[in-house]
């Protein structure tokens, strides 16, 4: 399924942001910024650097069970 879009033009948005107080709202544009800068690595990237990691460092096949396993219980 998937989301709807909402297009705003630019003072819409001003309208929108000027509901805030200013703390709220610089808040809000540098969350913008960490999201369009930087973008959430994919599960495989993650897989390879951790794969890569684990073989540089020979880390037994135990501890990354047992860490895989932490892992799952911090949802």
């Amino acid at each position: 399924m998937t989301h709807p879009t909402i297009q705003l033009n630019r003072d819409q948005v001003l309208d929108v942001l000027c509901q805030y107080s200013a703390k709220e709202a610089q808040s809000l544009i540098l969350d913008f910024f960490k999201k369009k800068s930087e973008p959430s690595p994919t599960f495989r990237e993650i897989q390879k650097e951790v794969s890569a990691h684990v073989r540089k460092h020979k880390i037994p096949h135990s501890v990354v069970e047992e860490a895989i396993q932490w892992a799952r219980s911090q949802k």
